[in-house]
Order: C-alpha cells, then structure tokens, then sequence
C-alpha cells in the first residue's frame, strides 16, 4: 500500500526559495489530480481542533503531497468549515502550479514569428517568473524543439496561453515536476516541454467492463464544430479567417462557430489559432473515467500520465461502445487513511468520431 506524507512549505517569493514548516499528520478524505495540460486540485480534511490547522493558510502554505516518496505540489487557495462547541471540520482545496500561473498575465502584446512552440512556452514561464514578488522556483527542465509557430497575445492568462498553444497544431505536452534535495526537502521546480509524451502500453492487457474494469463513467467534451470563423480584434481592424472541415459537415451537418482572438498582428498566426479550434472540435471527444478491478492488470505503476492503453468497451450499442487505444490525460488518486485503502482512476480523451 502506498505511503502518503503531507508536507508543508513557505514561499519567499522575492528569491523562489521553498522553506519546510511541518507536517500534516492528521489529514483524512486526501483526493488529488494530474492532468495532462491542464490545473491539477487536491484536497484533504481536518479536524478544526487539529495543532496542523496552524499551517492552513491560503494562498501563502504550499503542501508537498509524497506519494511513496514521489512529490506533487499545490498551493493553498480556498479553506471551508463547520464549527461547533465540540467539533468542526475544515475542508482545505488546493490548485497546482499552472493554476498559480493562470493568475499571472502578460502586460500589453507578446509577439513571437516563426519561433519553436517549446521555446515560446519557456519564454512565457520566465516573463511570469521575472514579475516583481511572482519568483515561483521555477527553472527550465526538459525544453524539446517542438516545431515553429506564430504567437500574438494581449493582455493574456500566461497559465492559460500555455495550454492553448499546447493544443496549437504546433501543440506540446508541459507539466511542472518538484524536485527534492539531498535531505528530501522540496528545492524547486522544473518546467519541461516535451514534443510527445507518454508511452503506447501494448503489452498491458485492455480495459474491459467486468474484467480488469469494474464500473466506469463518461461524459462528451465540449461542442462539434466543422466551421470556425476566427475574428483578430485589433485597434483599427478586424482580420477574419476561415478552418472548416467536409468530412465533419458531411457526418453531423454544419456547425459552425465564432472565436474572437484581441490584437492579433500576425494573419498566420490567427489562422494556426483556427485550425487548431477546428481540430478539437470537429468530431466527437469523450472522457472516459474507469474504475479498476483490484488485483487485475493493468495497474498504476505499469502505466502512468500520458500513455496509451487499449479500451474494449462493449456493450452492443454503437455509440456506447469504446474500442480502440486511448490516451490517459488524467489521474485522479484517494486515499482513506482510515481503512488505508488507495483508489487510482484513470481517464482517457477518447475519440468517437
């Protein structure tokens, strides 16, 4: 069974230095995520009376979650209680460092042309580091030559801009991994960017309804569109192109959207903007979370964030029924400290149409 520690940590915002304060120990209800490009949460009980409320405070505690000895880190952004003379519990949410940087912005235009998509994400986590009181830790990790792009932002969520272009037809895959010194103790952060990433399991056996999957729960992702009009807002003009796709229009009908993107300069860089809403869009995307049989392959350990495993989900309906590799984009881990029992649920982006 997996070992949890909750660790607490200060920022000095001013240097990027992490310095240890405590330890929770008297956690219960601990759920987290990790997903691929996107912010990742956490979230854990205590009991009001608990001494480990003393570390509970928003947006400045950090909580380093070891999970036998592998660390993911969050901030503090939210508490909720009840209280009464004899008892209370609080209810502590917490959001990961690309939720931190949704908060940051870019001030005024950020201009890149013809540039490789890793090197304008690094360019961004830096210009959000170089803030005054915004130094984080962060430093660049793994940076691939991903392919050139065209990049125009005004007035842009950095967090934000990062997972757009990580879905740009020039896309990547970024994630910000902790890392641990000799003592164990949290020293920083690294900002990675990977052209791919993620292995194809084809020596795991498949997830299948009544075998290695016990029950599972799904739900579409966003709308089908096969049209999109992409309107650059600029001081004196409005610059209009078009992405489309016949296959899609031929399957569904059209459907068609607008999207509006502030002072773009660049014409190539509006219509990479466009077709890369086209591609998310234009068929129809399921998220798919399973809950795994225990004591049945395939287990985390075998897999991890980003690979790909082989789905047979068949249920004799059409639509219902899933077939084919996926890939995971999420992980989303409990733990009862009570009955010491881990739950790992994985779920893929899967691909109907």
């Amino acid at each position: 069974m997996a070992e949890y520690i909750l660790e607490v940590y200060n920022l000095n915002n001013i240097t990027g230095i992490y310095t240890r304060i405590g330890e929770i120990t008297t956690f219960f209800g601990l759920e987290f995520t990790q997903k691929s490009n996107k912010p990742s949460t956490a979230s854990f009980n205590l009991n009001v009376y608990s001494p480990d409320t003393r570390f509970i405070i928003p947006f400045q505690s950090w909580i380093l979650i070891k999970r036998n000895g592998i660390p993911y880190l969050f901030n503090i952004i939210d508490v909720r209680g009840d209280l009464n003379p004899d008892s209370g519990e609080l209810q502590v949410m917490c959001g990961d460092m690309l939720y931190v940087l949704n908060q940051n912005y870019i001030e005024g235009n950020y201009i890149a042309k013809n540039t490789d998509a890793g090197t304008i994400a690094s360019a961004l986590v830096s210009l959000a580091e170089s803030k005054p009181y915004n130094n984080l830790g962060i430093v660049n990790g793994v940076i691939q030559t991903v392919g050139n792009t065209n990049e125009t932002l005004f007035y842009s969520s950095i967090g934000k801009a990062l997972t757009n272009q990580a879905d740009n037809i020039a896309g990547y895959n970024f994630n910000f991994i902790p890392t641990l010194d000799a003592n164990s103790k949290l020293s920083g952060i690294n900002f990675n960017v990977y052209a791919t990433l993620g292995v194809n399991r084809t020596n795991l056996p498949p997830l299948e309804l009544g075998y290695s999957v016990n029950a599972l729960s799904f739900g579409m992702v966003g709308e089908v569109y096969n049209k999109v009009y992409t309107l650059g807002e600029g001081t004196n003009d409005v610059t209009v192109v078009t992405s489309e796709n016949n296959t899609s229009k031929a399957i569904f009908g059209l459907r068609e959207s607008v999207n509006k993107e502030s002072s773009i300069t660049i014409r190539q860089s509006l219509q990479d903007k466009g077709d890369s809403r086209l591609v998310a869009s234009e068929g129809i995307r399921l998220e798919i979370a399973f809950e795994l049989t225990e004591g049945i392959s395939p287990y985390f350990g075998d897999f991890g964030l980003m690979d790909t495993l082989r789905v047979n989900i068949n249920i004799g309906n059409t639509f219902f029924n899933f077939e084919g590799d996926a890939q995971i984009t999420e992980l989303a881990f409990r733990y009862d400290n009570n009955n010491n029992k881990e739950t790992i649920t994985p779920v893929i982006l899967y691909n109907k149409v």
